[in-house]
């Protein structure tokens, strides 16, 4: 029986839950990145929105102590709110018990684009931060680097009820995001694909059909072949359309532009667990956790603690690939 065939049989969760931890750790801060919104209705301009917000997802989330929200439970929580009433977003944000949510506005003038991002408390709608960018179109990868340290550095204030009123006051140290070197170069350095290949990943994104999702991953690697999230992101768009073995070749080529990058091996093994492959699904698990452990929790737990039930069993054994 072809892979394909049989992966047909098995529901798929919308995604995989990508880039998704099942529960936030007590210890960690559960953050919700809303797409950023043009002032008119435009596919181009919802595709850089939807990049925009995502990108800056992808550098917070290897931070220890953040847990992003996916993508798509976070869009389907805050369709129809506006950057004009913050206090709806952060009680949309609220309903999806996340601490922080983060909201943006931009606008196209020529070639530059300007910036309007609001970091929201959503306990108590208070707004934490509010970061204002202008730069030429072509930076906007570097722009959005910047916004993701502008959003660490909001870290430095929370939100503490007083009386009938909220105060913004200042946050003690073990509530505030200090990051080492290598942290602050992945922030600002890593992750940067060209300005139009980011654009047509954005389209990708913004889209919901697998088909055309595709088309414009496609378009975005012919411009840099070195997007390693565009890989996996297409590889999740073959799996929506139950082509199993297209979007296992697209997370290996993501492994293979991104060696260190541990989540298209948490993939490959969602995958492979799925289709009851326990020893490839086991060996793709050690490898996230390997990795993972060093940037960021996730579902660590739950994956150790099936690897160690499959071991106990033998189930890991089960068609393992060789050394």
């Amino acid at each position: 029986m072809h892979l394909h065939a049989r992966y047909r049989l098995i529901p798929l969760l919308a995604s995989l839950m990508l880039l998704a931890p099942a529960t936030a750790s007590a210890q960690n801060t559960t953050l919700a990145i809303v797409p950023f919104s043009a002032p008119k209705a435009d596919k181009e301009l919802n595709g850089l929105g939807h990049g925009a917000a995502e990108l800056l997802k992808l550098k917070l989330m290897p931070l220890p102590t953040v847990d992003c929200l996916d993508r798509e439970t976070v869009t389907k929580a805050t369709a129809g709110a506006s950057l004009d009433d913050p206090a709806e977003i952060a009680r949309r944000g609220k309903t999806l018990n996340a601490d922080r949510i983060i909201a943006g506005s931009y606008v196209i003038e020529g070639d530059d684009v300007s910036l309007t991002v609001l970091v929201l408390d959503c306990r108590t709608g208070a707004e934490l931060a509010k970061i204002e960018k202008k730069a030429a179109r072509k930076r906007i990868v570097d722009t959005m680097a910047e916004v993701a340290a502008d959003v660490v550095a909001s870290y430095a204030k929370q939100a503490q009820p007083v009386d009938l009123r909220t105060e913004v006051i200042d946050a003690p140290n073990a509530n505030r995001i200090i990051l080492s070197e290598k942290e602050r170069k992945a922030l600002l350095v890593d992750a940067r694909p060209t300005a139009e290949a980011f654009e047509e990943f954005g389209k990708g994104l913004a889209d919901p059909d697998p088909y055309r999702q595709i088309r414009y991953f496609n378009e975005a690697l012919k411009k840099d072949k070195t997007f390693y999230q565009a890989y996996l992101y297409r590889g999740l768009s073959h799996l929506a359309q139950q082509h199993a073995e297209m979007g296992l070749d697209d997370f290996d080529n993501a492994i293979k532009a991104a060696k260190s990058w541990p989540e298209p091996y948490r993939q490959k093994g969602r995958v492979y667990e799925q289709l009851g492959r326990l020893g490839l699904a086991s060996s793709a698990y050690q490898k996230y956790v390997d990795l993972a452990a060093a940037q960021h929790p996730y579902d660590l737990k739950e994956i150790k603690k099936k690897l160690q039930t499959w071991k106990d069993t033998g189930a890991d054994q089960q068609d393992a690939p060789k050394p």
